[in-house]
């Protein structure tokens, strides 16, 4: 069957959401280090939708099951032993309200769950301390009910920022365990 042509639009009715999608790449973020599209580029370290706590792309995301119980495992350590351990603010901060939680009845799982926005800037925070990490955030607003808040870290090197995650993370626990 022809497409439908609408006489006020010049693209096809079956075209319509190609046409859509192409026009909110080009409006999309841009690497502040190549000037790509975002996700065309090797340069994107962390995606993350703060509004639901998701890491959304980049190259932690084939650690980010890893990095996250290694986060979880750190917190459960409580803060004073993160401060006694060279632990940086934001990770300490998220300790401190999963422990107040535990000892206000909540299981560590629950206390962790309930709290997992807060890990989940704690590691944006300890990705930001790599010291070579360019942060870009924003607000997406769909003009209906619907927004929420990102943040994307570049780096030139993210897998080699992933690495050096994962090693201060494992250098936390091991000096903790």
């Amino acid at each position: 069957m022809p497409p439908v042509i609408d006489p006020d639009d010049d693209i096809p009715e079956d075209e319509d959401e190609d046409f859509e999608v192409e026009e909110e790449i080009a409006e999309g973020e841009h690497c502040p280090i190549c000037d790509s599209p975002e996700g065309e580029c090797e340069h994107l370290l962390a995606a993350i939708d703060r509004t639901y706590s998701e890491i959304e792309s980049g190259a932690i995301v084939a650690y980010e099951r890893t990095i996250l119980d290694m986060i979880e495992r750190l917190v459960a350590k409580g803060p004073d032993a993160l401060k006694a351990a060279g632990a940086g603010h934001a990770l300490v901060q998220a300790a401190t309200l999963v422990e107040a939680d535990v000892e206000g009845g909540m299981s560590m799982g629950d206390a962790v769950s309930t709290n997992f926005p807060h890990l989940i800037e704690a590691l944006c925070s300890t990705l930001e301390e790599d010291g070579d990490v360019t942060v870009t955030e924003g607000e997406v607003d769909e003009g209906t009910d619907e927004s929420w808040s990102y943040v994307n870290l570049w780096t030139e090197d993210a897998e080699g920022a992933v690495e050096r995650l994962i090693d201060r993370l494992q250098g936390l626990l091991d000096e903790l365990e």
